[in-house]
C-alpha cells in the first residue's frame, strides 16, 4: 500500500469499516462465489502466512494455554480421527517404516537426556537400575512427579504403574489425574525390593 493510500486509510478508517460491513451483508452470495477462486485462495495463503510470521509468539501462547484447557477435547478428537481414519493410518505406518523408527529413536533419545538433565547428584543410579529390572509384568515405572512438570528422575519420585494407567496418566500429576484413580492401581517399588 502506498502513503497516499495509507493517509486516506487512517483518515477514514471508521467510515470504510462501515462500508465494508454494509458491502459483506449484502453480497454474501458474491463473496462465497469468490472465496472459492484459486486467487481468493492463495491470498489467503499468503496473508495467513505473513500473520504465522509476525504472531508466532502469540501464536505459540495460545496453543499451549488451548492444549492445557482441552486436553481431553483434543484426546477425544485424536481418537474419533484416528477410529475414522485407521486404514490411512496403516497405509502410512507400512510406507514409512524407516522414519517412524528414526522418529522413534530420536523421542528416546530426548527422553533419555531429559532424565539425564533431571537426575539429581544425590540419585542413587544403582537403586533405580534395580527399580527398573524389578518391574512387574504388565507394569511400568513412573514418575509421580512427570518429567515434563519439573520432576526429578530418582528414587523417590519412581513407582509402578500398570502400562494402560500410566498411558492415560501422560505428563499428568497425580492430582490432576486422579489421587483416587492413582491409589487404586500404583505399586511402590519399597514393597517389592524390600520383601
Amino acid at each position: 500500500m502506498n502513503k497516499q493510500k495509507m493517509e486516506y486509510y487512517e483518515d477514514n478508517k471508521e467510515v470504510l469499516k462501515e462500508k465494508m460491513k454494509d458491502y459483506y451483508a449484502n453480497n454474501q452470495e458474491k463473496i462465497k462465489e469468490y472465496r472459492q477462486t484459486d486467487k481468493w485462495k492463495e491470498i489467503k495463503r499468503k496473508s495467513d502466512k505473513k500473520y504465522r510470521e509476525n504472531h508466532q509468539e502469540s501464536i505459540s501462547e495460545y496453543r499451549a494455554k488451548y492444549a492445557v484447557e482441552n486436553r481431553e477435547k483434543i484426546l477425544q478428537n485424536n481418537k474419533e480421527y484416528y477410529q475414522n481414519n485407521k486404514e490411512r493410518f496403516v497405509e502410512y505406518r507400512k510406507n514409512n517404516i524407516e522414519r517412524i523408527r528414526l522418529n522413534k529413536r530420536i523421542s528416546d533419545s530426548k527422553r533419555r537426556a531429559n532424565k539425564l538433565n533431571q537426575t539429581p547428584d544425590y540419585a542413587n543410579l544403582d537403586l533405580i537400575r534395580m527399580i527398573y529390572e524389578n518391574c512387574p509384568d504388565g507394569y511400568q515405572v513412573d514418575h509421580m512427579i512427570p518429567l515434563a512438570n519439573g520432576g526429578l528422575h530418582w528414587e523417590s519420585n519412581l513407582c509402578y504403574l500398570p502400562a494402560e494407567i500410566n498411558s492415560s496418566k501422560g505428563s499428568k500429576r497425580i492430582e490432576e489425574f486422579g489421587t483416587q484413580e492413582f491409589c487404586q492401581h500404583v505399586i511402590y517399588w519399597q514393597d517389592i525390593l524390600t520383601s
